[in-house]
């Protein structure tokens, strides 16, 4: 026999070989942690800017729009729409491009389209 096939019997029964817990629980928290992390393919927050005091009631006109969409089963790609309290004059949307964003906020009055971050 070889030294080359003793070698590669032995990785065999290595890798047959059970792992401890702790080795498998620190496998398992390493995934857990890599799952969590964002990757190219999530979607973007996106800071819209508007008249100041009127955050509020223009998120409710979005959602009122986005609902509007889901009843005529027109597609549109925004997922969230929401507010901040301490962050006047904004409206963060959450979607996967500029330009859904931009065609989403079409035509409601008070966003300011210029300044999309």
């Amino acid at each position: 026999m070889s030294a080359n096939s003793f070698d590669q019997k032995k990785d065999v029964k290595r890798r047959e070989r059970p792992q401890s817990d702790s080795q498998m629980e620190d496998v398992e928290e390493e995934l857990a942690q890599h799952v969590k992390l964002p990757s190219i393919m999530d979607s973007k927050i996106w800071k819209v800017r508007c008249l100041n005091g009127c955050e509020r009631s223009l998120t409710a006109q979005l959602l009122k729009k986005a609902i509007d969409f889901l009843n005529q089963e027109k597609p549109f790609m925004i997922l969230s729409v929401f507010n901040c309290d301490k962050t006047p004059g904004c409206i963060y949307v959450e979607a996967y491009n500029k330009s859904h964003v931009l065609t989403f906020v079409d035509g409601i009055s008070g966003i300011l389209k210029s300044n999309l971050i």
